[in-house]
């Protein structure tokens, strides 16, 4: 039995290959060898047509060559090179001058070398500062009482929070109905400038704090 299968497969392929060529040559003798390339060529578009996704027009694949030498072209482009102004913008760094504090005749060699380390150092701290002011959101606001808002610093390390007897007087003119206690023992603060701010009354006020989130109150 597997010789006979192997013998019917051996005849069956036999068969196969001379049938192609008997088409093969009906097609030549059919068509001419210039009649053959303007329809080889109409297939060739037609099947590029196809690919590409456009009708009516032969647009030409874009192989992976050209998008490599594409890149290695782009690739290849130098940076362009910042060109260094003839005077710097703010003057010499050790006495102001049209000139680099490099070229400063009042300059020592270590002047030379300090003054633009340390003009760096400034800038880059000048512009963590804007940073942060930026993040901070500018001005912080509390509402007391929900008829007063000023303003607050937050996280001050402050075991009291201190405010001036005109706010109380203006809570009490707007009618928030708070009363001030007196303290047992002053307590004395210290202000802007470093002078000392002296406490003797105390209140309870309820407090409101403006957030980037919205409003917040305390517990």
């Amino acid at each position: 039995e597997c010789k006979l299968h192997d013998l019917i497969l051996a005849k069956a392929l036999e068969q196969d290959r001379d049938f192609l060529r008997r088409k093969r040559a009906r097609y030549d003798e059919q068509f001419t060898k210039t009649e053959k390339a303007p329809r080889l060529q109409g297939r060739n578009a037609l099947a590029d047509m196809r690919g590409t996704g456009h009708r009516g027009s032969a647009r030409p694949k874009e192989t992976r060559n050209g998008d490599a030498n594409r890149v290695v072209k782009a690739a290849s482009k130098a940076p362009m090179e910042k060109v260094r102004p003839a005077v710097p913008r703010d003057g010499c760094l050790k006495c102001g001058g049209a000139h680099y504090v490099a070229s400063c005749p009042n300059a020592t060699d270590e002047e030379e070398k300090e003054l633009p380390k340390k003009f760096h150092s400034n800038r880059v701290d000048k512009t963590r500062m804007k940073r942060i002011k930026e993040r901070l959101g500018g001005v912080l606001t509390i509402k007391l009482n929900d008829v007063l808002e000023l303003r607050y610093c937050a996280d001050t390390g402050s075991d009291w929070c201190l405010i001036s007897r005109r706010s109380f007087d203006e809570l009490v003119r707007l009618g928030s109905g708070v009363q001030a206690e007196p303290l047992q023992k002053p307590v004395v603060g210290k202000a802007v400038g470093g002078h000392d701010v002296e406490a003797r009354e105390s209140v309870r006020l309820h407090i409101r704090l403006h957030t980037a989130a919205g409003p917040v109150e305390p517990a």
